[in-house]
């Protein structure tokens, strides 16, 4: 198992988490304790939203520089229906993987 092959046995455990496009969110939730959790760590949907929150015009900056430099993970930018706007990209990730589809 994983715990044996980073010779660190007992340490690690697999989860299963639905690849849903909301797999990252209730990767999380799944591992942080029950109780007390802050408000924005409640579930997976809030988490989301925190982070949707917490982007600002800097941010999403650099994530266009990103896109521009042509760095895989931020291609979604170059599409011609991509987020233009801060209000945009706080919009887009909102979206729920469940809801609109993985990817």
């Amino acid at each position: 198992g994983i715990s044996r092959t980073l010779r660190a046995p007992g340490q690690f455990e697999l989860l299963n988490v639905t690849p849903d496009g909301d797999c990252f969110y209730n990767a999380v939730d799944k591992l942080l304790p029950e109780s007390p959790r802050p408000p924005a760590l409640e579930s997976a949907v809030t988490m989301r939203e925190m982070v949707a929150d917490s982007l600002t015009e800097e941010i999403v900056d650099l994530y266009r520089m990103c896109a521009s430099a042509g760095v895989e993970d931020f291609a979604w930018l170059n599409h011609h229906r991509a987020p233009m706007t801060l209000d945009e990209v706080r919009a887009f990730a909102r979206k729920r993987g469940s809801e609109e589809g993985a990817g």
